[in-house]
């Protein structure tokens, strides 16, 4: 077992060298003694015949050709992303701005003169209607004072006094007495067939309903 192990090792020392491009050495078959090989206490195995070592051409150095180194295929660069196309707003088309007209100011409207408004004038009283007594004894014109007549149904007297100077003792009273002025009437017609006291400033002639009268002054009894 030893005697191979030695074996082995003589053969990698003597690659070895080859390698290395030493001179080739002839290993000889040195006879290791009998005492180093043989265990005391173990039979000797029986000896193996040994090929000799051929003789190993020694090798060249022969140049490693440089490779080339291969190109790493590098990632293309991103392609950059297209950048949104923006979108064209529409322009609006122009607005015709109105162009303002003038407004005129209105014409004032011509102030309404204030009319002075007249003061209201006193309705005049309308004149009481003439008094037909009046009427037919206006021959007499200023003479006459007044005139008075007495009823006989009613027992009562009625006078026209256009002077103003009738007084109630101032009647041709014949058995009466002087009647109050309260109860004395307004005198306002002449009715036929009766008779009227007239009082006269002056005496005078005139015609009266008809016929012509002859008056003195002072009071007179007149038939109609």
């Amino acid at each position: 077992m030893r005697k191979l192990i030695a074996i082995v090792l003589i053969g990698l020392i003597s690659v070895a060298i080859v390698a290395c491009g030493g001179d080739s050495v002839e290993p000889t078959n040195t006879a290791l003694p009998a005492s180093a090989t043989e265990a005391p206490d173990t039979p000797t195995p029986a000896p193996t015949a040994t090929t000799a070592p051929t003789n190993t051409p020694t090798p060249t150095n022969t140049p490693v050709p440089t490779v080339a180194p291969v190109p790493t295929p590098t990632s293309p660069p991103p392609t950059a992303a297209p950048e949104p196309t923006a979108t064209p707003v529409p322009t609006p088309a122009p607005t015709a701005t109105p162009v303002p007209v003038p407004t005129e100011a209105p014409t004032p409207a011509p102030t309404p003169e204030q009319t002075a408004t007249p003061e209201p004038t006193a309705t005049p009283e309308p004149e009481p209607a003439e008094n037909p007594v009046a009427a037919d004894l206006a021959p007499l014109g200023d003479n006459l004072l007044w005139v008075a007549h007495f009823d006989n149904i009613t027992k009562e007297w009625s006078v026209y006094d256009p002077s103003g100077t009738f007084s109630p003792d101032s009647l041709p009273l014949v058995g009466q007495d002087v009647p109050d002025a309260s109860s004395i009437g307004e005198l306002s017609a002449l009715v036929p067939r009766q008779i009227y006291w007239l009082m006269m400033s002056d005496a005078q002639t005139a015609v009266l309903g008809g016929v012509s009268r002859t008056l003195v002054s002072g009071l007179n009894g007149v038939p109609w």
